[in-house]
């Protein structure tokens, strides 16, 4: 009906309203189109947001899952808590109860306090007046105290000149108390006795008692201390003359007196070795035995020092002391050496002159140290057994000096048939001939000594015939009286000591 109206009349107001919204209409239809082409075209895109959005759904789901699992555990783990926390009110309100109490016993004991104070007043108040009886009483205690030193001060002067004498008037001498309080003085000196006087009271003893043990090295340096610079300014003003003795100080100066000629000593025993260049007219001979000697002592010395100063083995050889060392004797060293000196000269003495006895025979000079080593080595080590075993034996005393010389001398003995047996082969070996030689005109000067005797071979007598017998004539001899000869070889053995 409108187009056939619009037909009819197009100009007409109906017709072009009905125009009007056509157009409308026409613009909706293609503002619709385009929208729907718009949404059509974000169709992919939702589509995977969607995708993604129930991913996550799935996801949460599984979270809001854990987290429902998660909370019933909390749950449980919650529920000990409750309890704990319930427990712990009414702890807290027994605790209230208690402080409520503690508050009403702190209330009674401020009234206590109070009243405490009150008496405290009182008191003080009695005190100030017993202070001021006490003042009064003070006073008078300190003049009998006074009094009472003066008296003591005359009893101790008393005392002690009656102390310092031990009970004898005459050690009152101001003399003898001048020395007696100076030995008292140096810082290692333990006690001073009291004087010890003779009847006719013109000697006196005191008997210094040190804190150290005899053998400690700061005995002795007390020892000269006393002697340089105690002794000389007590006695300085003349009257009295001061010795310091006993048994301590004796030792001590007999270990300096052998310190002090120790070294003279051995030069001299060493000096006394040039008798075996007389005897075997040889530079080298004597020097080996010098040095055998020094070094077998020094072994032997350290021996000693080790075991006994240092204290390694004491129990082997049967000491006990509570200082872990025993002090060697001074004249222990000295003894040693003349001991084992005369020991190795012997063995020394005996092998050179079996070595000298072949090379005079005509044997070559390393021929000759064989055959003089074996016709003497047993001999020697026979003899230094015996003697080791003998020193051995002097361990088994008690007395510490005893076995200072077991030890020292059987281990000396040892090293020096050991070293006579090794270091003198092995030079005489090795220098050969020149161990023999002899400058011409120390040759000329020194006399022939004849050790082993072999210039008293005994010889036939020419006329007179001992046989008790008649052999038939041999021809092999010019005598023809078939009898053999005498040997003129013999000689007479010597043996070494020990």
């Amino acid at each position: 009906m409108v187009a056939q109206v619009c037909g009819a009349a197009p100009q007409s107001p109906e017709c072009q309203e009905a125009r009007r919204a056509l157009a409308a209409v026409q613009a909706d239809l293609a503002s619709a189109q385009r929208a729907l082409a718009a949404q059509r075209s974000q169709l992919p895109s939702l589509r995977r947001q969607a995708v993604a959005l129930a991913s996550e759904a799935v996801q949460l789901g599984r979270q809001a899952a854990a987290l429902a699992r998660q909370a019933v555990r909390l749950a449980r783990q919650a529920a000990p808590l409750l309890r704990q926390a319930r427990a712990l009110a009414a702890q807290g309100a027994v605790l209230r109860r208690q402080a409520n109490a503690l508050a009403a016993q702190g209330a009674a004991l401020r009234r206590q306090t109070d009243q405490l104070r009150a008496e405290g007043a009182s008191l003080q108040r009695q005190a100030d007046a017993l202070q001021a009886q006490a003042d009064s009483l003070k006073k008078q205690q300190q003049q009998a105290e006074e009094e009472k030193k003066q008296t003591e001060q005359l009893q101790q002067e008393l005392t002690d000149m009656v102390t310092k004498a031990g009970g004898d008037d005459r050690g009152t001498d101001p003399r003898l108390v001048k020395l007696q309080d100076a030995l008292a003085t140096p810082a290692g000196v333990q006690l001073v006795s009291p004087p010890s006087i003779n009847k006719g009271g013109d000697a006196a003893t005191f008997t210094v008692i040190p804190k150290t043990r005899p053998a400690d090295p700061t005995t002795a340096d007390l020892v000269t201390q006393v002697r340089t610079s105690v002794v000389p300014p007590a006695t300085a003003e003349g009257g009295i003359t001061a010795y310091v003795g006993g048994v301590t100080a004796a030792n001590v100066d007999l270990a300096s007196k052998i310190s002090s000629k120790l070294l003279e000593l051995i030069l001299v025993v060493l000096a006394l070795s040039i008798v075996l260049l007389i005897a075997f007219r040889s530079l080298l001979i004597p020097v080996q035995a010098a040095v055998t000697n020094l070094l077998c002592v020094g072994a032997a010395f350290g021996l000693l020092v080790v075991t006994f100063q240092w204290g390694w083995g004491l129990g082997l050889v049967g000491l006990s002391t509570p200082y872990a060392t025993v002090p060697i004797a001074s004249y222990v060293p000295l003894m040693m050496f003349a001991a084992l000196f005369g020991l190795s000269m012997d063995y020394e003495v005996f092998l050179v002159s079996q070595i000298a006895q072949h090379h005079a025979a005509g044997e070559p000079p390393r021929q000759a140290v064989r055959s003089g080593v074996a016709s003497s080595a047993k001999v020697i080590a026979a003899a230094a057994t015996i003697m080791i075993s003998v020193f051995g034996s002097f361990i088994l005393n008690g007395d510490p000096t005893i076995k200072q010389f077991g030890v020292g001398l059987s281990v000396a003995v040892l090293l020096a048939s050991a070293m006579v047996l090794s270091l003198a082969p092995a030079l005489l070996t090795l220098f050969g001939a020149g161990v023999w030689w002899l400058p011409r005109w120390l040759d000329r000067v020194l006399p022939h000594v004849d050790i082993e005797g072999e210039g008293e071979r005994p010889t036939p007598a020419p006329d007179l015939d001992l046989r008790p017998w008649v052999a038939a004539p041999d021809p092999a001899h010019p005598d023809g009286d078939g009898t053999p000869a005498p040997r003129a070889d013999a000689r007479r053995d010597h043996v070494p000591d020990g």
